[in-house]
């Protein structure tokens, strides 16, 4: 493996949020903050909902199944995923598409406590949302140097 894309899949596991642009149904870009569900525990262990899923930059994102970003999703799958260290200047796009997850077992182990005053009902009262982002392509900076990946 590359140093680039080992420095750019830490990356994608260290950052704290994940920034998600979807597409608007003008065709214009929307792009938002997330939760890097991804993030690796103080431990340095990935969480566990990860456990079955494929290495590289393959994630997850939860949502409300009621906000926009989720109806844009499920119009139009196509989006990008940006994580950042500001400190060290790295950067990190992630092309690819959004699939609607609706297995039970893949989102109680992505659920975490209190997130109930995000997702009116809890885990189970239909407002959480969570998708499966499958990659394509990436390209990672650091400093004024980068790399484009294959996902």
């Amino acid at each position: 493996m590359d140093t680039a894309r080992e420095a750019a899949l830490a990356l994608s596991v260290t950052a704290k949020f994940v920034h998600i642009s979807t597409n608007g149904g003008d065709g214009t870009p929307d792009i938002r903050v997330v939760f890097n569900l991804k993030r690796r525990t103080r431990t340095g262990a990935l969480p566990k909902a990860f456990a079955t899923l494929e290495d590289g930059f393959t994630t997850y994102i939860g949502t409300n199944a009621s906000s926009r970003k989720t109806a844009q999703a499920l119009a139009d799958p196509r989006c990008a995923l940006y994580y950042e260290n500001t400190r060290s200047f790295q950067g990190l796009t992630v092309y690819g598409r959004l699939e609607s997850v609706e297995d039970r077992a893949v989102k109680s182990a992505l659920w975490k406590k209190g997130w109930e005053m995000y997702y009116a009902g809890g885990l189970d009262g239909g407002d959480f949302q969570v998708f499966r982002f499958v990659p394509e392509r990436a390209r990672y900076y650091h400093g004024l140097a980068t790399a484009e990946l294959e996902a």
